[in-house]
């Protein structure tokens, strides 16, 4: 505690003790100018910034802060010239240090990591949105990528070949456990021979399965062509597998084309049938004919009636594919195959 003797020149804190001139005061000066004027406290605010400097060479102390000549010490802070002490952390200019961690700009720096806006940097990986990245791999959430290979939850890759649970394919090869398919004969299909097999399918298979057999081209000379191209394929391909479905493939080009005349003769024989059925019919109508004449006419109207008949290809039309949905009118390919069938029988469709 500070003590100054209002009589003495002596100023007293603790056990140290200054001495300080005392203030004399000119008595020519008017009393109340000077008490007016504040010199009075003037002086005794110099006698007191005197003591405090004289015991505290070191800082200076005010009410809320204590300025020392590297710091200034607040009641919850102390301000260096390069930081500020918090109870809690220390902050630079570039970053906030806590106890279990330092933020910068950029990044928070834990004991164990570092963590950016973008991933989080462990000692042992790096955490993406999207993926861990170790040294030694890469982790998706859908498979795991080595240097040498990738790790899917149903296959592994690696450069050269995939490994499934039941077989491993190569670039050249795919290995079953009882057998082995060399990609060297998918190869040769897919560079010489897709369009043959397309064609096959397009121009025979479909129509066939959907019985459009008008739709099937009946030329031989095309159908021997596909035919030799087929066996010419059949001798390139040494895969099992392969094999057979090529044998498929040949075997619905030779049953579509046959099916055609198949399909030609049963509309042969449903017109044969029809002309017996007309016959037989013309024979019961002549043997129980009977002309009837009428001796007198009682009223004077007058009946004309008019028969329209169809060509036959029309009217077989209707016998065998039955009367065409209002509007669509008669299928021109139907009825063009269905004249080729009518004039082999000698029978003129128009």
């Amino acid at each position: 505690m500070i003590s100054k003797s209002l009589f003495t020149n002596e100023v007293k804190s603790g056990s140290f003790r200054v001495i300080y001139n005392p203030v004399y005061f000119d008595p020519n000066i008017n009393r109340d100018l000077v008490v007016n004027s504040g010199i009075i406290l003037q002086e005794i605010a110099n006698v007191i910034q005197t003591v405090i400097q004289t015991l505290y060479l070191d800082r200076l102390v005010y009410v809320d802060r204590v300025e020392y000549l590297d710091r200034v010490e607040y009641l919850d802070r102390v301000e260096y010239l390069d930081r500020v002490e918090y109870l809690d952390r220390v902050e630079f200019l570039d970053r906030l240090v806590y106890v279990d961690r330092i933020e910068y700009l950029d990044r928070i720096e834990f004991l164990d990591r570092l963590v950016y806006v973008d991933r989080v940097e462990y000692l042992d990986r790096v955490e993406f949105l999207d993926r861990l990245v170790y040294v030694d791999r890469i982790e998706y959430l859908d498979r795991l990528v080595y240097i040498d290979r990738v790790e899917f939850l149903d296959r592994v890759e690696f450069l050269d070949r995939l490994v499934y649970v039941d077989r491993i394919e190569y670039l050249e090869r795919v290995v079953f456990q009882d057998r082995v398919v060399f990609s060297g004969d998918l190869q040769i299909i897919e560079d010489g021979y897709y369009g043959l097999l397309q064609r096959i399918e397009t121009e025979y298979g479909v129509h066939a399965s959907s019985q459009n057999y008008e739709n099937i081209s009946r030329n031989q000379a095309i159908y021997v062509d596909l035919y030799d191209q087929m066996t010419s394929l059949q001798a390139l391909v040494t895969e099992q597998t392969l094999t057979l479905l090529l044998t498929l493939a040949k075997e619905t080009l030779i049953t579509s084309f046959h099916s055609v005349n198949l399909h030609t003769d049963n509309l042969s024989l449903l017109i044969q049938k029809s002309q017996l059925q007309q016959q037989v019919t013309q024979v019961i109508t002549d043997a129980n004919k009977e002309f009837v004449e009428a001796a007198e006419c009682n009223d004077s109207q007058l009946s004309i009636t008019k028969t329209f008949t169809l060509a036959p290809v029309y009217s077989y039309y209707i016998s065998v594919f039955g009367m065409p949905v209002n509007g669509s009118g008669f299928n021109p390919l139907k009825v063009s195959f269905l004249a080729e069938v009518l004039t082999s029988l000698g029978i003129s469709p128009y």
